[in-house]
């Protein structure tokens, strides 16, 4: 205390001297207003106890009252006791739903009632009006609109969003359209649109730029009082302390009367506050004190901060796939998460020949400063062995494989249900031979005899059929693109030329898969870029879609990140289709991590649901650039996404397959009570 003591005198010393002890009457709200009176007691005793020559004559008496503001006669009647206690002031708390109340009352009263909130509604004529001003605002109003109009001039905005935390959205309008309309008239050329309803990112950004900016004025002041960092939600308290200093030195030069109590029947002794102009400006807190007629505030100091790309940044916001996708982990799993962005840009590769030590996100993990690496990082054989990996969370397509094991397994469930076949003719292995035959149209030397197996082979061939009508289909576009535009098509022409440099990111899969490569032209392709100048690789995916848009440069990355910077860039293309080794993107975990099975179960989920790829459409495809050029018709390789209905068909197939079986086995078991004979051979050896 004693350092703040002499802290608060250091301000107290550029102030006037003051009139003798002032009765002042705080209305604070009810249960919401507690760190008010914690620093009017703590102005208070500075002040009374630490006494300088500026205040020799200056003293303060502090009266409290306690209200809810939806309640017009309580705060009628607190009012009415402050009076009566001798209060010649009344300070109100900082909202305006109480000093629409308070005002009012105070004006009937003939005492004077100092704000120090933003009042956009402050209507000075009706004040007048009703027997004289009373009211004196510490917030700049009119300052505040000729600022606006000032900075928009100066601007040349044509269009601006003004954000504001009012609750009263029909007094605001109000405001922006009766008290800046005219001054605004000359440069206008569009409509208003006031941010009502804010979302949570913004909510957020505002309060941690407004503690920013609360912050910059009085820091020095409250750095080290205890009363400050007692509370542990400070913003609204620095603010609303400087705000309630002002209004205590200001109540110092107020006409005080010779009349002491005071009650609310009699007749009040009217107050205006033309005597305000021939108040001695006194420097307050929040800068100079100094009144007009009307009561607003003049010759006062505002800061203008301009956020943009080049100022200080106040909050950091991450958004993208990886974004939303660790937001659906963590709401599923009821976790929260802090992201790190990686200090060296990499993935990670070993930095040492035993592999102990890793660079990037692997190396990160390994040495406990993250729980988990999320972002484009696929899993290799070298990252395994050091680390753990969720499944994959976009995948290469390997739909048709895991259909054909999934009906040859139904297969062999029917041989091994129905009375009319043979399970050992129909193993496993024998169901993969006979369902590839048919993918190929070739005799398999197997035929069905049950109803199911029948039906499973007529949709398992429909739907080769179709598939291999398909592929064919989109073979043939590919072959006939004009390549005369492209230099290259293939990794073998990309070696043989010398126009274009290529290159991977540094550490990354991709130059692993060559770096490690035992396939000749992937290792002449390694060779060549080891030996360019300069430096064949880059430190992140944006500095290679760079390179490529300025230099004759090729950068090669994966499907999956290629595909999203081409759909974010009209001059990128892609060249060739050929997968490097990688089978995806995982989250990678340490070793041993409890999280990673529930990370890969809410993967799957997400993945059954249709979460990822609709995660995926939304930064891939509907985020992507409009091209001026005439569309070009996609000649990719045959995705998921043009045989999705085959599948369908395949897994109805499956199903209505596994129902006639059963039925199958139920009625010659149940129904018709007979021994099923299942093949000769196994006769022969009963």
């Amino acid at each position: 205390m004693e350092f703040c003591s002499s802290v608060i005198l250091f301000f107290l010393t550029a102030l006037v001297q003051c009139s003798d002890s002032v009765q002042i009457g705080f209305l604070l709200e009810e249960g919401g207003h507690d760190y008010i009176r914690e620093a009017v007691n703590f102005i208070e005793e500075a002040i009374n106890n630490r006494i300088t020559t500026a205040y020799n004559e200056c003293t303060f008496e502090s009266i409290f009252g306690f209200v809810n503001y939806s309640d017009y006669e309580q705060i009628r009647t607190e009012v009415c006791k402050l009076v009566e206690a001798g209060a010649a002031v009344v300070i109100g708390p900082p909202r305006r739903e109480f000093g629409q109340f308070i005002e009012p009352i105070c004006r009937e009263l003939g005492v004077a009632f100092i704000k120090y909130h933003w009042d956009p509604v402050m209507d000075s004529v009706a004040d007048e009006r009703n027997g004289g001003l009373s009211t004196i605002n510490l917030f700049p109003t009119s300052q505040f609109s000729m600022l606006l109009d000032k900075l928009l001039s100066h601007w040349k905005w044509d269009y601006f969003t003004f954000v504001y935390t009012d609750k009263d959205d029909d007094h605001l309008e109000q405001y922006v359209h009766n008290t800046m309309r005219l001054s605004l008239i000359s440069i206008w050329k569009g409509y208003i649109d006031p941010l009502i309803d804010s979302n949570h990112k913004i909510k957020e950004m505002y309060h941690r730029w407004r503690q920013s900016l609360r912050q910059q004025r009085i820091t020095p002041f409250v750095s080290k009082c205890p009363v400050f960092l007692s509370h542990s939600e400070p913003m609204p308290f620095q603010r609303d302390f400087a705000y309630v200093f002002d209004a205590m030195i200001t109540s110092c030069h107020l006409p005080q009367s010779e009349r002491k109590a005071r009650s609310c029947e009699a007749t009040p002794f009217p107050y205006n506050n033309s005597d305000l102009v021939h108040m001695q400006p006194v420097r307050g807190l929040t800068g100079l004190l100094s009144f007009n007629a009307n009561g607003e505030r003049q010759e006062n100091e505002l800061q203008i901060w301009e956020l943009g790309m080049d100022g200080t940044a106040l909050n950091v916001t991450y958004e993208g796939f990886c974004v939303d996708l660790l937001d659906r982990l963590a709401s599923s799993l009821h976790i929260s998460y802090e992201i790190s962005i990686v200090k060296d840009s990499k993935y990670g590769e070993p930095v040492s020949a035993n592999a102990s030590e890793w660079d990037g996100m692997i190396g990160e993990i390994l040495r406990g400063e993250a729980d988990m690496a999320v972002g484009p990082i696929t899993v290799t054989a070298r990252r395994l062995e050091v680390v753990d990996f969720t499944d994959p969370f976009l995948h290469v397509w390997t739909s048709s494989a895991t259909a054909t094991l999934a009906t040859a397994l139904l297969l062999t469930l029917i041989a091994v249900l129905s009375p009319s076949e043979c399970p050992t003719e129909f193993s496993l292995l024998n169901s993969v031979w006979y369902l590839v035959c048919i993918l190929l149209r070739a005799g398999s030397g197997y035929n069905c005899q049950s109803a199911a197996a029948r039906f499973l082979s007529a949709i398992w061939w429909m739907f080769t059929l179709v598939l291999f009508a398909q592929y064919t289909a989109n073979f043939a576009a590919v072959l006939t693109v004009d390549r005369k535009n492209m230099p290259f098509n293939s990794f073998e022409e990309l070696g043989n030329q010398s126009d274009y440099k290529f290159g991977a990111i540094l550490g990354g899969s991709t130059m692993q898969f060559f770096k490690y490569s035992r396939i000749e032209t992937f290792r002449r392709l390694w060779e060549a870029m080891l030996n360019q100048t300069p430096t064949a690789f880059v430190e992140k995916n944006e500095d290679g879609v760079l390179r490529a848009l300025q230099e004759k440069y090729v950068f090669l990355m994966e499907s999956a990140t290629l595909d999203y910077q081409v759909t974010q860039n009209c001059n990128l293309t892609r060249v060739g289709n050929v997968v490097l080794g990688s089978n995806g993107y995982s989250i990678a975990v340490p070793k041993g991590s409890k999280w990673r099975e529930k990370l890969t179960r809410q993967i799957l989920d997400l993945n059954e649901k249709g979460i990822i790829m609709m995660l995926k459409e939304t930064w891939w495809k509907k985020r992507q650039q409009e091209c001026e050029s005439e569309p070009v018709e996609d000649r990719r390789a045959l995705g998921i996404d043009h045989v999705k209905g085959l599948f369908v068909l395949l897994a109805l197939g499956l199903g209505i397959s596994l129902i006639i079986s059963l039925s199958e086995t139920f009625i010659y078991v149940f129904v018709m009570k007979a021994v099923p004979v299942k093949c000769a051979v196994l006769t022969i050896f009963t």
